[in-house]
Formats: structure tokens, sequence, C-alpha cells
């Protein structure tokens, strides 16, 4: 049974509001008791921007992180990598 979320200035919240009444509804658990926290809903807005931009930043520093080691083995020569390992 959904309970009122306890902000609700937040407005966003919607979908972490949905997955906890899905986890509560699946484990028969209530998981935010009134009585132990002062929250009944998670107050968590997922704002597109912020996600896109996260992703974009750590596929372009993994890919920042790769170039000097690449080419540091670029430069060998692999009959002296194989025979001086």
């Amino acid at each position: 049974m959904p309970v009122a979320s306890a902000w609700p200035e937040y407005g966003g919240g919607r979908r972490a509001s949905f997955e906890a009444d899905t986890l509560s509804w699946i484990t028969n658990t209530e998981l935010f008791p009134p009585k132990l926290y002062f929250l009944s809903k998670l107050p968590a807005e997922i704002d597109f921007g912020e996600t896109a931009a996260v992703v974009a930043m750590a596929l372009t520093l993994s890919f920042l992180a790769t170039l000097y080691p690449s080419w540091r083995a670029a430069r060998l020569d692999p009959v002296d990598v194989l025979r001086y390992g």
C-alpha cells in the first residue's frame, strides 16, 4: 500500500518511489518503516543530462588513459619484447 511522500515539494522521485514500492511488494516487507525513518519514499530525481555527462566523462577519461600505454607499446619491436620479455 503506497504511503504519501515525506517531501511533496520535491515532486521528482516518482521512479524511486515506484521502485521502493515494488521492492516492498516483492519482499512483502515495509522498506522504510515510519517508526525508524523520517521518510517513507526516496526523494530522488534522476536527471538525464547529469547521467549523460557522467557517462561521457567516464568514457572520455577511459579512452585518454589508454593512449599513453598504447603509444608506448606501438613503439616496441615485438621480437625484442618476446626475446627479453
